[in-house]
């Protein structure tokens, strides 16, 4: 292809004739530039299918990310509403001065204790270290961004230490107190029911608890449904791949 441009150079120069090859000249600048343009333009269509494929899979990762992260929340949410419905048994039975009954024993055991999943944050962290603006869509940039940053941290660390708190500076200390466990029946029995029914502190604390779970709950249910919300984004936005 250069030496069939070169024998037409040399041709019209022969010729003298430079009318033509002022033509030619331009003719050939004007190739050059078009098959610029159109390299800078394959290479620009190149780069953006290597985008796409890239946000592609950063999408399916935190779909599958946030998805797992809803199971983890629906497994700690069922035990959560178990732990309050051992509590209301225990207010149930103080409050109405009911006789000791068998089903205290597990609920002696139980209410004390809370589930807060560990959240799995590791694909949005190696997003958002790479630029989070990988994610194209604003919108959805957005939603990931608040979950991750606002409703995850929420739940990973303000409901945990909430629960922990109470757990270790109020609960702990008065439980080992009055009642005794028996681990392996995953049982526990007040040292002296009727006493227990009557004490105050007890009273109070087990009304406190019973406001901290469903508090705790509420919120970890809140966030539950947000990132169920931000997959069902995550799953629009797929489909325009």
């Amino acid at each position: 292809m250069v030496k069939f441009f070169r024998r037409i150079r040399r041709k019209l120069l022969t010729e003298g004739n430079l009318q033509r090859y002022g033509l030619y000249a331009m003719g050939e600048i004007m190739l050059v530039v078009v098959g610029i343009l159109i390299a800078f333009q394959i290479n620009a269509w190149s780069d953006s299918s290597k985008s796409r494929k890239k946000e592609k899979q950063h999408l399916i990762n935190l779909r599958n990310e946030i998805g797992q992260s809803v199971i983890r929340m629906d497994e700690a949410l069922a035990f959560q509403n178990l732990t309050l419905d051992h509590i209301e048994n225990i207010v149930e039975h103080v409050d109405n001065d009911w006789p000791y009954s068998v089903s205290l024993d597990t609920s002696f055991q139980l209410y004390q204790y809370f589930a807060i999943p560990e959240l799995s944050l590791t694909t949005y962290e190696t997003i958002k270290s790479l630029g989070i603006n990988a994610i194209s869509s604003d919108d959805l940039r957005l939603s990931l961004t608040k979950l991750y940053e606002e409703d995850f941290d929420f739940s990973a660390n303000s409901i945990k230490e909430t629960e922990r708190s109470f757990y270790q500076n109020v609960l702990t200390g008065f439980h080992v107190k009055h009642l005794r466990e028996t681990s392996y029946l995953g049982i526990a029995k007040p040292n002296d029911y009727e006493a227990l029914k009557k004490n105050q502190e007890y009273i109070n604390i087990l009304f406190k608890l019973k406001g901290l779970r469903m508090f705790t709950t509420n919120a970890l249910a809140s966030t539950r449904n947000k990132a169920s919300d931000v997959v069902g984004l995550l799953d629009k936005r797929l489909e325009d791949f």
